[in-house]
């Protein structure tokens, strides 16, 4: 585990936030309930993968917050509000980038993640 695991949870949270003027008010506006419905969805499914064990998180950020907090609100929801936003109206196009965007948090980011001792997978 790294001397400030805080910092990087924290950043983890907060730097993808730092995009969102480039968004567009009208892109927020249009993308927020969709980047609000996968935000959910994905916190039920990390709900589930903690009580069956698939995977558990060292690290909180706030105690009573589970540890996947800082991802979904920093780069589950502000991501998909990008992703949506320039795939809007091309299914396969949004498929396409979503996979290549899952395909990286799954092997380089996950691995940056264990290496910091934030999650177990």
């Amino acid at each position: 585990m790294t001397k400030h695991p805080k910092i990087w949870l924290w950043a983890i949270m907060l730097v993808p936030w730092l995009s969102v003027p480039f968004i567009g008010k009208k892109s927020i506006k249009r993308f927020f309930a969709a980047s609000l419905f996968i935000t959910l969805s994905i916190r039920l499914e990390s709900y589930i993968a903690e009580k069956r064990k698939w995977w558990w998180f060292y690290e909180r950020l706030f105690p009573k917050a589970r540890g996947e907090t800082p991802l979904l609100w920093g780069q589950y929801f502000v991501g998909s509000i990008w992703i949506l936003k320039y795939t809007y109206g091309h299914f396969f196009k949004y498929l396409i980038v979503n996979f290549f965007t899952d395909l990286f948090f799954i092997f380089p980011f996950s691995d940056f993640l264990k290496k910091l001792g934030y999650f177990l997978m």
